[in-house]
């Protein structure tokens, strides 16, 4: 906090000093050539406030799965159920664990990913590995409802196979909001929608 009130206190001296340096250049052409009148450009429409500003982000896999590892380090921190979710060739992949017969089995359940109009992106199921237990889909999906650690923007689907990852219903610290505008895996090309809110830039300012 401290670092930013010194910038702010250097960033409005040096307005400060340059509007006296332009006070005395303007004083000085007024007083050889007379008084100064500025144009009014008419035509110029005025600058609409909008309440935020979006800015495009283009991320890797490789970029966006270190993202995911982060944020589920501190989601899955107290959990009882550790679980990674992964963003490979061509699918999204979740490897976690299901108790089975008192044994806990190794769990691999796969995704195809979709973006919806909205900025959502739904998941839907394409492969699923239970060890070599035969189980259901959505007996599968049931259980990591019940019992894994999942943020509250994510939602499970177990009859449809369908988990939808409501990134729009995810607001960080200050407001920031964001929206999936292309996750096409193949290509390695993703790109997401931030929205900074303009109350945060003046708080920032």
């Amino acid at each position: 906090m401290k670092s930013l009130n010194k910038k702010s206190l250097w960033k409005w001296l040096f307005i400060a000093l340059a509007g006296v340096n332009v006070a005395i250049v303007a004083f000085l052409i007024w007083a050889i050539f007379g008084p100064i009148t500025v144009p009014h450009d008419t035509s110029a429409s005025p600058v609409a406030e909008r309440d935020s500003y979006p800015f495009t982000i283009e991320a890797s896999k490789t970029d966006l799965n270190e993202v995911i590892d982060t944020f589920l380090e501190e989601q899955t921190k107290n959990a009882i159920i550790p679980y990674t979710i992964r963003l490979e060739e061509k699918d999204v992949r979740l490897y976690g664990s299901i108790k089975a017969f008192g044994q806990d089995v190794d769990l691999l359940l796969a995704f195809t990913p979709k973006v919806l109009p909205n900025g959502d992106l739904e998941l839907h199921q394409s492969r699923l590995q239970v060890g070599e237990l035969p189980l259901p889909v959505k007996t599968v999906l049931e259980y990591v409802q019940r019992h894994y650690a999942l943020p509250d923007w994510v939602t499970i689907r177990p009859k449809d196979k369908v988990v939808t990852v409501e990134l729009t219903e995810f607001t960080s610290t200050g407001g920031v909001s964001f929206e999936v505008k292309n996750f096409d895996l193949p290509n390695n090309q993703i790109k997401i929608e931030i929205k900074v809110p303009r109350k945060l830039i003046q708080e920032q300012s």
